[in-house]
């Protein structure tokens, strides 16, 4: 079963949150998100209310926000390399970058 992906190719929080996909050569469907599209924003609703990207979808499971979609895909799909270390101490110095480049660049 594949991983849905629900998002924009413009948006830099789809585009983080894809990185991990990439990295970890998953395969996964991509629905664009379209806000005129009544279809795509009923499903996306559906899933989310607040109608915010990115959204996945993994065998039944909405995984919402793009931080936690990287952690999400890297703890369950990692294979031989991490994202997020596995060292507690390294892993809040990561968090830390995530959130500050986020939020202040």
């Amino acid at each position: 079963m594949s991983i849905t992906f629900y998002g924009h190719h413009f948006s830099s929080y789809c585009q983080k949150a894809l990185i991990a996909f990439y990295e970890h050569e998953l395969d996964f469907t991509f629905r664009e998100i379209d806000f005129q599209n009544e279809e795509i924003m009923q499903e996306l609703g559906a899933l989310w209310p607040i109608k915010k990207m990115p959204v996945i979808v993994d065998q039944g499971r909405s995984v919402i926000e793009s931080s936690i979609i990287v952690e999400y895909v890297d703890e369950k799909y990692h294979g031989d390399s991490r994202l997020v270390p596995q060292d507690a101490d390294s892993a809040l110095d990561t968090r830390f970058m995530d959130r500050f480049f986020d939020n202040y660049v």
